[in-house]
């Protein structure tokens, strides 16, 4: 039962309801203000508890071989992802998580989230239907009057969750209520049938008085039903369909367009429920991260980094970067956007020595000050702190300090042995011996108790201190010209066979990598040896040499040869009494590495096979 939603709406209107939503909007801190927020919780617990009323009535009726309309089943066949909607609700959306965002402290929604009314105000102009480019519009247009914090844009695709559940248990109500009416009416259908009604009225006269009892606010969903009802038992008359007639004429309507109306009705119950259901996958199978950094406005602070890196790093680092800025701005007097300026202010301050003057940019100390990063996350985050006037908690000054003061580490190594010591001191009654005995009891349980106390306070560590992931750069299009990379492979040729075997291997690893901006490279010794050349080198040499130029003939890339082999000689080793590569796999990189800053250094590197010189340059 899968259809494709089809809504019209006009986006002038949408963006002018936006803005005019924000104009009245008064929002407060709901940290300052605990008692005046309203919890989700109750919200979704009553539509839990009236769609799961719902979706039992509607498996009573289906096991019963009766039919249902196309809204029960739209609700039927999806109660599963709604079941998971109300989850994961749940466990998105905690206590906390609402006590860190704004709460609107005037008009019908004070107490709730301001999200809250804005994605109600939004959905109920679209017919419940989500469209992404919509809501981006919607939000950007309220945000040019007020804008919003990171916490609620992240929080928005969980308010339209919210309040999608929220108008499939009122449309639910709505079945609900009718199903109660439609078996009520077949209760009062079969008794008719089993009466004698032949004397003149006598007919009228029951359908009247059933009526009179249930002359309530659904009087006249009543009246239809069993008009329906009766009809399709064959029980109406003319003088029954006059009595019908005359009562349904009361309500302002005639028969005919009472029927169509709530045909109409059933029609857009139907309509609204699939919009809602088809907006609840949608939404769980969207990814938020994209429409979080359309609408944030730190965002378009932070992209403006002077360092130009901001834009190309992953979402997890601009992500990183963003909740710094939130975290900072929640113990501070400033807004998120002051704080992001504050650090795009900071980073600014260092273009007087930019890239431009100063040859190995990538080493140069200046540079690294001017990407906002280096304040977010870096050593220049106790400078922004400064000059924020961030409040830093508790947690964050202990796991500061640890990090900072090694002794302090130290001491409280010492502290929790000492304890240990102590305790079992305690529970041997040690003071009650010689003090040759304690002094026995302390050496022996000092080293077990040193041993105990890293362990537990690494465990403590490992749980409450936060590791400290590095930022990265997103690649996953192409490496761009300044990052170009080579790949090495230190390794040891010992056979012929080994070294094509080699080369085979760094091909399947460029064929699995294939961005022209990469180029591979093995960097080999010989195995040690006696003596300085060994009459098999040559063949081994030779055999390595002739796969790399078959590689290079076969692929390259826009800067020459794409893989190479650099080859070292043997020296003479002193300590350890023999003709071996100069140390190994870390002389062979430390050579490489002096080849690439000055081209005519001196190495033990005695064979190049590639164009390695030009193709690096």
């Amino acid at each position: 039962m899968e259809k494709q939603l089809t809504v019209s709406f006009n986006i002038n209107f949408l963006r002018e309801s936006a803005i005019n939503l924000a104009k009245i909007h008064k929002a407060s801190d709901p940290s300052k203000v605990l008692k005046a927020i309203k919890p989700i919780k109750p919200i979704l617990e009553e539509s839990k508890q009236i769609l799961s009323e719902t979706y039992r009535t509607l498996s009573k009726i289906v096991k019963s071989e009766r039919e249902i309309s196309p809204a029960s089943e739209w609700l039927m066949d999806n109660f599963y992802i709604i079941q998971e909607q109300i989850v994961q609700i749940g466990i998105d959306f905690p206590k906390v998580y609402q006590k860190n965002i704004p709460a609107l402290s005037i008009g019908e929604h004070q107490g709730y989230p301001r999200v809250y009314e804005i994605v109600l105000n939004l959905l109920t102009h679209t017919d419940n239907v989500v469209d992404n480019e919509v809501l981006v519009k919607f939000i950007q247009s309220y945000q040019e009057e007020e804008a919003l914090e990171l916490g609620e844009l992240w929080a928005i695709p969980i308010m339209m969750r919210l309040f999608l559940i929220q108008i499939l248990a009122e449309k639910a109500s709505r079945i609900l209520e009718e199903k109660h009416i439609k078996i009520e009416v077949e209760k009062f259908v079969k008794e008719i049938e089993k009466k004698d009604l032949q004397e003149p009225g006598a007919f009228s006269q029951a359908i009247s008085g059933w009526a009179k009892v249930h002359s309530n606010g659904s009087a006249l969903l009543h009246l239809l039903e069993l008009f329906n009802q009766l009809q399709s038992a064959g029980l109406l008359h003319e003088e029954q369909k006059r009595w019908f007639n005359y009562h349904i004429n009361r309500y302002e309507v005639t028969l005919e367009d009472a029927m169509r109306r709530e045909a109409q009705k059933q029609s857009r119950l139907q309509v609204n429920i699939q919009n809602a259901v088809i907006s609840l996958r949608e939404i769980a199978e969207t990814e938020w991260s994209d429409f979080v950094e359309d609408c944030a406005v730190i965002d378009i602070i932070l992209r403006q980094d002077p360092a130009r890196q901001y834009s190309a790093m992953d979402f997890n680092t601009r992500d990183r970067y963003r909740r710094t800025v939130e975290k900072i701005s929640r113990h501070s007097e400033l807004s998120e956007a002051e704080v992001s300026q504050c650090a795009l202010d900071l980073a600014k301050g260092q273009l007087n020595t930019g890239k431009e003057e100063c040859v190995e940019w990538v080493l140069d100390r200046n540079y690294v000050k001017q990407h906002i990063g280096y304040y977010l996350v870096g050593d220049g985050y106790s400078e922004l702190t400064k000059k924020t006037g961030y409040s830093v908690p508790l947690r964050e000054r202990i796991h500061r300090a640890f990090e900072v003061h090694f002794p302090l580490y130290m001491a409280t190594v010492l502290l929790f042995t000492l304890g240990f010591i102590a305790t079992l001191w305690i529970a041997t009654g040690a003071n009650n011996y010689s003090t040759a005995a304690v002094l026995t009891v302390i050496l022996v349980a000092f080293f077990p108790a040193l041993d105990l106390s890293i362990s537990v306070l690494n465990r403590f560590f490992a749980f409450f201190l936060p590791p400290r992931v590095l930022p990265k750069m997103n690649y996953e299009e192409q490496i761009p010209d300044d990052s170009r990379t080579l790949i090495v492979v230190p390794t040891l040729l010992s056979s012929p066979e080994n070294a094509l075997q080699q080369i085979e291997q760094m091909e399947i690893h460029s064929l699995a990598n294939p961005d022209s901006r990469l180029q591979f490279a093995i960097l080999s010794d010989f195995k040690d040896a006696a003596e300085k050349n060994l009459k098999e080198d040559a063949a081994i040499l030779q055999a390595a040499e002739h796969a790399i130029n078959d590689l290079n003939s076969r692929y390259s890339t826009d800067y020459g040869d794409k893989f190479f082999l650099l080859h070292r000689e043997r020296l003479w080793n002193e300590s350890e009494n023999s003709w071996m590569g100069w140390e190994r796999k870390r002389g062979k990189l430390e050579e490489l590495n002096k080849i690439l800053c000055d081209q005519h250094s001196e190495s033990s590197y005695n064979l190049f096979v590639g164009n390695f010189i030009e193709s690096i340059s």
